[in-house]
């Protein structure tokens, strides 16, 4: 999830349900101090339960000594992982996982996930909104490349007019069903978008998949202000040649 040079120290003290998220992000062993802005954000944190019902997508904010630290309130108590994501200059997305554990303490088994079907599934956030995920290729092939498409509609009508959200038309976040494997991706797109643009109904994510297994996929998106959240489950298989070939067959390397 990292490379060696980057380390991060973390720390949740707090009572009950609340508590005080502190990340101290390091190079080697020095602490990084005025991370990157991407994406509107310093650190990027996901926030999901151990059995991966649970999601969240939150921003811990700079302080003055170098930390990043968010005041955060769990929605249960259980088993919880944390995905901190950060961007250093001159190196590529440093994730950190880290597992905590709320009013209980044991740790919860890997889930066990249920591929999504195909039919639209209705939005928990906006039961009138509806989510369709196409994949392509269709049967999806670890180490090659793939594109998720989110179809969103309301009424049963396409929907339109997404906002861009934190620089971006959407995000998808990709845990894998024993949770080591973290991916956020962010909408093809060749160009900026400026505040005033909307989108959809469909929205494409390029990824690719480090090994095969079931993984849970979590697409976000702006709509009227208000952040909605469209999620599935998707198998990987193993490919039946080397993906270095496949990819240069495809003419992708």
């Amino acid at each position: 999830l990292h490379d060696n040079d980057f380390d991060m120290h973390f720390s949740a003290p707090g009572a009950g349900l609340d508590r005080l998220l502190t990340f101290w992000p390091q190079q080697h062993g020095k602490l990084l101090r005025n991370l990157p802005i991407v994406h509107e954000h310093p650190l990027h944190l996901t926030v999901v339960s151990a059995d991966l019902a649970d999601f969240d997508h939150v921003h811990p904010i700079a302080q003055s000594d170098g930390s990043l630290q968010l005041q955060y309130h769990f929605p249960h108590p259980g088993s919880y992982l944390l995905f901190a994501e950060f961007s250093p200059i001159g190196w590529r997305n440093q994730v950190f996982r880290f597992p905590l554990n709320v009013g209980t303490t044991e740790m919860a088994a890997d889930p066990r996930l249920s591929v999504s079907g195909a039919a639209a599934k209705m939005l928990t956030c906006d039961p009138q909104m509806t989510a369709e995920l196409y994949l392509q290729p269709r049967t999806l092939w670890a180490g090659t490349h793939s594109l998720l498409i989110f179809r969103l509609a309301r009424q049963g009508q396409p929907v339109t007019d997404l906002q861009p959200y934190m620089g971006a038309m959407g995000h998808c976040a990709i845990i894998s069903e024993d949770t080591q494997t973290f991916l956020h991706c962010h909408p093809e797109q060749l160009y900026p978008v400026s505040p005033d643009a909307r989108g959809g109904p469909d929205m494409a994510f390029h990824a690719i998949f480090p090994k095969a297994g079931k993984y849970k996929v979590w697409g976000q998106f702006q709509r009227g202000g208000k952040v909605v959240i469209a999620d599935f489950v998707v198998e990987v298989k193993d490919p039946l040649l080397p993906p270095k070939l496949i990819n240069f067959v495809l003419n992708d390397y």
